[in-house]
Order: structure tokens, then C-alpha cells, then sequence
């Protein structure tokens, strides 16, 4: 009888006869040996907590730069490298969503389950698509798991993004693109590089992050704003210029601003006068992709339209399929936490 139980406990809960994981916890009040998919913040939670965390070293660099502080009890992971809690096998594979993203591989003498974290099953500047692992349970994102969500080819979205760049410096404005330190701005980035010979200024708090991204070999150039370059080229208006989010100026006459988001599909952003739509997520079409070749028998939505996504599952492919439900914890009471890690 099949005695391996998934559902949500303080993150992505996976029990099986004594030994408990979890995936992405979103509490620090967490003992469960734990893994953490990528670094973006509302993911890293579990950095923080007492028990073992597990991650690539890429996603480990990137939140201790951007954090300031080290992890305790650590352990490095590697793509398609196993580890073992108790009768628990779990194998990372790229997930596509960011430099050391990962999805997560788990057997037990009875199954397969597969944890997608944030995915992305297409190629894009940075990053290589995500692969998909057979299963029997698969738990995957489902943050554009709505049919209106279906992302234009992407190329034709850099191409308007240069071009847009292009236009507002022969109007004297600086390019301001307003994104995530970590994925997003380094995409730009090397999409100027690539395509452009417009200089790339960058914000310090995209610069700290991209140097992860340079340490772990992913070519870049780009001028931090507080150097002699970057403050010459910003004064001049002849740059692009890649900020964080929530960033401001008081000079806002000599600035363009523009953001890069899937929402832009069907939303307008505020605070900004343009916004793409570029995505480290899949879309619609690509998340019904990945499960169909996962050749899961059951599946588990969390994020996003987990409702929407999961009713489509059922209809249109006939399988299993409901959002993730909460474990009752009580139920959790008779497991330890503390469970010795095995690296092989």
C-alpha cells in the first residue's frame, strides 16, 4: 500500500514511513531537513531554520551576498547527484527559472514524486530549460496556469526590448529597466551584451548578484552606477540602466523606466511608462507540456492559479489533479524531525 504522503506544512511536506522533507519551507519554525528551490525571496525562508538546508551553491552564493550572513548547517547540492534522508532518495535536476534553480527528484521503495519549484521549460539567455522527470506524483507551480497566460516567442520579445531601448536614447532618456536583482536584471544584462554595444549601468544591488553570476561562469559586462564608467556613462544618457524594483530617483525627467513580467500579458505596471512580457516562469502552454511528459498519474498545483490550473488537469488530460491541501500537524507529531542526511 502506498504510504507516501505529500501535502503543505510550513512549505512542500513529503512524509514517508518515518522520515519527513520539505521543500521551499516558508517558516523559520522548521526541524524537517529541507531543501530550497532557488533565491527568490519568498522561497529562502528556510535559510533560516534549524534544521539541515540543502541547495545548490549557486542559490546558496546568491542569498548569502545578497543577505549579508552565512547558513547554518548547510549542505551543497548538485544537479542529478543523489542524497539520501532515511528510505528517501532525492535527486536535483535544473528547473530553468534562475542561475542554481532546481526541481526536485524523490524515490522511495514504492514511488516517484517529482517537486518542480519555480520552472521554466524553455531556453533563455541565462538559463537552460527544464527537463521533465517521470513520475507518479508530480507538484508543480502553477503561476500562469490560466489559458490566458500564453507568452509571445522570445525572441520577439528582446528584439522589443532593444528596440524600446533604442528609441528612448535617441530621445535623450535614459533605458531604465526596473527588476529583480536576481534572474530577471541578469537576462537583460546579457541581452544588451549580446545584441547591443549599448552599455549595461547597473544598481549595487543588481551588481552584487550578477557577480554571483560571473563566479559561477555566465559571462557579463556592465558598469556598477557608484563607479567613475558607470557614473560618466549615466551622466552622458548613453547606457542602459538595470535597477531593483522599488527603486526611485528625483530626476525622473532624464529617465524611461520599463519592467520585464509575465503579468504584462494582460496587465499594465504601475509606476513604470512600458512593461514586457518576459518571464522566468513557463506559461500556460508550457506547464500543460511538462506534465503530460512527466506521465504523472496524480498531480498537486501550489502557486499562482492552482484552482484554474488543477481543473484543467482533470478535464483536459483526465488525471488526478487538485491544489495542495494542509497536512494536519497533529498527524506530523509522531514523525522526528531530525533526520541524519546521507550524502552519496
Amino acid at each position: 500500500m502506498e504510504s507516501t504522503r505529500v501535502g503543505w506544512l510550513r512549505g512542500i511536506t513529503l512524509i514517508y514511513q518515518n522520515s519527513v522533507i520539505r521543500f521551499d519551507p516558508d517558516s523559520t519554525r522548521n526541524n524537517a531537513n529541507s531543501f530550497i528551490s532557488h533565491c527568490h525571496g519568498d522561497h529562502t525562508a528556510g535559510f533560516n531554520s534549524k534544521g539541515r538546508v540543502s541547495s545548490t551553491i549557486e542559490t546558496y552564493d546568491i542569498y548569502v551576498r545578497g543577505h549579508g550572513r552565512s547558513v547554518k548547517n548547510f549542505t551543497p547540492i548538485t544537479y542529478d547527484c543523489m542524497q539520501r534522508v532515511e528510505d528517501i532518495e532525492v535527486i536535483p535536476h535544473n528547473a530553468g527559472h534562475m542561475l542554481g534553480s532546481t526541481l526536485f527528484e524523490v524515490r522511495t521503495p514504492e514511488s516517484t514524486s517529482v517537486y518542480t519549484g519555480d520552472l521554466n521549460a524553455i531556453d533563455t539567455l541565462t538559463t537552460s530549460s527544464a527537463d521533465p522527470v517521470e513520475c507518479d506524483t508530480l507538484i508543480i507551480e502553477s503561476t500562469y496556469g490560466h489559458p490566458r497566460y500564453v507568452f509571445p516567442p522570445r525572441e520577439e520579445t528582446y528584439t522589443n526590448i532593444v528596440k524600446w531601448a533604442i528609441r528612448e536614447l535617441q530621445s535623450n532618456k535614459i533605458p531604465v529597466f526596473k527588476l529583480y536583482p536576481a534572474g530577471k536584471s541578469q537576462e537583460v544584462i546579457r541581452l544588451f551584451n549580446l545584441f547591443t554595444k549599448i552599455p549595461v549601468v547597473t544598481h549595487h544591488n543588481v551588481t552584487r548578484i550578477s557577480e554571483i553570476y560571473v563566479k559561477h561562469g555566465l559571462e557579463l559586462k556592465y558598469f556598477d552606477a557608484s563607479s567613475e564608467a558607470g557614473e560618466e556613462l549615466l551622466c552622458g544618457r548613453a547606457c542602459v540602466y538595470v535597477v531593483p524594483m522599488n527603486w526611485s530617483s528625483d530626476q525622473e525627467e532624464q529617465y524611461s523606466k520599463a519592467t520585464a513580467t509575465g503579468w504584462a500579458v494582460r496587465y499594465r505596471s504601475n509606476n513604470v511608462n512600458t512593461a514586457f512580457p518576459l518571464s522566468s516562469h513557463a506559461d500556460f502552454e508550457q506547464l500543460m507540456n511538462f506534465v503530460e511528459q512527466t506521465k504523472a498519474k496524480q498531480v498537486y498545483t501550489v502557486y499562482g492559479f492552482k484552482e484554474v490550473f488543477s481543473d484543467i488537469l482533470r478535464h483536459r488530460l483526465d488525471i488526478t489533479a487538485r491544489p495542495i491541501f494542509p497536512i494536519n500537524q497533529k498527524t506530523l507529531g509522531e514523525f522526528s524531525e531530525h533526520k541524519r542526511l546521507v550524502i552519496e
